[in-house]
């Protein structure tokens, strides 16, 4: 399910002071098309995530074939990286049924083929995964953009910090590097500062983050 198939983005009839407070118009008045990821982001340990603006979401869609939701998938997140940093959102959601990721194996390959689609189909021509994994400076790209994955699954126990907390989905969340930048720029630390702060945070919860 997608925020344009809900019919409620329309910059004309949403009447706020600037692009952010549009998109958190969208979020707080149509979170039933993702409740259970709503529900994921007030328990989770990074101190970022409640205020965090995501409004563009997959629901993976059991009804057509795994080649049809990739294809999906990479149209709603072309849409989404149009107007990224226009509505300064945060990341763009994809939301699976927890069959998807019984074992930490099956997330893995469900992953797999979701990324490997991605890159193989990447609209700039570039493949990010045919480039060096090893160098500490590589992420993953689509479209130009560079995303930070996470994934989330029931098949992680409440001690890990990829639990989802008793929510039955299997959760994907594509953030870009521009909500770490704007996240970072708010704040007089340093990012190795800021990594470390969201990595205390999950230590003293008892679900370090490895």
């Amino acid at each position: 399910m997608f925020v344009e198939d809900l019919e409620v983005y329309n910059p004309q009839e949403v009447k706020t002071n600037n692009a952010r407070e549009q998109s958190l118009y969208l979020l707080t008045n149509k979170e039933t098309a993702f409740s259970g990821f709503l529900k994921l982001k007030d328990v989770v340990q990074c101190p970022f995530a409640k205020a965090a603006v995501i409004v563009d979401h997959m629901e993976w869609d059991q009804t057509i074939n795994f080649s049809e939701n990739l294809k999906v998938l990479a149209n709603s997140l072309d849409i989404f990286i149009n107007r990224c940093e226009d509505y300064r959102l945060d990341a763009f959601l994809v939301t699976a049924p927890s069959s998807y990721s019984l074992s930490p194996a099956m997330l893995g390959e469900f992953l797999r083929r979701i990324l490997f689609h991605l890159s193989e189909n990447d609209p700039s021509g570039l493949s990010a995964l045919k480039e060096d994994l090893s160098d500490p400076a590589w992420r993953y790209r689509y479209s130009c953009m560079k995303f930070f994955i996470s994934t989330f699954s029931p098949c992680y126990g409440p001690d890990s910090s990829r639990s989802t907390h008793g929510i039955d989905q299997t959760i994907i969340i594509f953030q870009p590097k521009s909500s770490f930048e704007r996240t970072l720029s708010t704040r007089k630390t340093t990012k190795r500062t800021q990594h470390q702060y969201i990595r205390d945070k999950f230590c003293m919860a008892g679900i370090p983050y490895n």
